[in-house]
């Protein structure tokens, strides 16, 4: 069953950028959810809902006035902070030793 441990996986990392979109990039609304991750409307969607379900994110009216919804971060969300920041930098300091291992500017 590997193909079912990695469609587990990418629904788990899916989730996770969105939520790094929410609380790194400050990314709010559906569309700029879509645009920054390229998902489809369906599983954008199932993501989003299941990640308020479990108090990781808040749909709360638009902060513009207007008739959307948008995403936020509910208190477990923003916890996620400083593993976001860890994440990121970890992969960073991978980027730059296989840069210097490859002699790449």
């Amino acid at each position: 069953m590997p193909g079912r441990a990695i469609c587990r996986f990418d629904r788990r990392l899916v989730s996770l950028l969105i939520v790094r979109d929410a609380v790194i990039f400050g990314k709010r609304r559906f569309g700029e959810f879509q645009k920054s991750l390229g998902l489809a409307r369906n599983i954008l969607t199932t993501r989003l809902r299941k990640l308020v379900s479990h108090g990781v994110l808040e749909r709360v009216p638009a902060s513009d006035e207007s008739a959307y919804r948008e995403y936020v971060p509910a208190e477990r969300g923003r916890a996620l902070y400083i593993v976001l920041t860890a994440l990121r930098q970890w992969g960073e300091s991978l980027i730059q030793a296989w840069n210097a291992q490859h002699d790449v500017g």
